[in-house]
């Protein structure tokens, strides 16, 4: 997870990260089938502005405390780019070790998360899926559309961090960046200005490679 998606997860996640940290996973279909009944039937009425259950759903989640263990966002703070490593039996003595090592020589840091930690590392990263949608939803003003890509890198390509040109750059309110580390692909959602012709920005993109 790059530094931007945490914050927006953070911000835009935060009622899926609470309602699924406090009521559980099976709890989810429930609620988006009433939250998609919802909104068809508010569609009909003029008096709700478009994306009324995002816009409470943000609202609600604004009434509750931070969700994040303090030491993840001590670690956002330090950090530009996060990984999240899951291992079990040997395996977590073994990645220490080999951590312990690598960062001797390497620039960065790791630590071992609770149980607690863990758990609320990885449901932030879950939240992170749908956080661009919420925020479209929520700034439907100042957003176009969202272009969602995922990036499959070469087998031990070491230059992974995109920068784009300043043709790109400028017509995007946010870049987000993250990913699955064994699979070496990326999901990279650009959040489009208002008024962007997005037809011409995916030819734009297509021009670099992108497909």
């Amino acid at each position: 997870m790059h530094r931007d998606i945490y914050d927006i997860a953070e911000q835009y996640g935060k009622d899926t990260f609470l309602m699924i940290d406090k009521l559980g996973t099976d709890k989810m279909p429930f609620f988006f089938t009433l939250k998609g009944r919802t909104d068809a039937m508010l569609e009909k009425v003029k008096f709700f502005r478009p994306h009324f259950t995002d816009r409470a759903m943000q609202k609600f989640g604004h009434l509750f405390p931070s969700h994040l263990p303090p030491r993840m966002k001590n670690w956002r703070d330090k950090y530009e780019h996060h990984l999240l490593l899951k291992m079990a039996g040997d395996g977590v003595a073994e990645a220490q070790r080999w951590l312990n090592e690598f960062f001797k020589s390497a620039e960065g840091g790791f630590f071992t998360c609770t149980p607690e930690e863990g758990s609320k590392a990885f449901l932030h990263r879950f939240a992170a899926a749908g956080a661009a949608i919420r925020y479209q939803a929520v700034h439907s003003d100042e957003v176009e559309d969202i272009l969602a890509l995922d990036i499959a890198l070469r087998r031990n390509d070491t230059d992974w961090f995109e920068h784009l040109p300043p043709e790109i750059d400028s017509q995007l309110v946010h870049k987000l960046y993250y990913g699955h580390f064994m699979c070496h692909v990326f999901h990279q959602d650009y959040i489009v200005k208002k008024g962007v012709d997005v037809h011409a920005l995916k030819e734009l993109l297509q021009a670099r490679g992108a497909q």
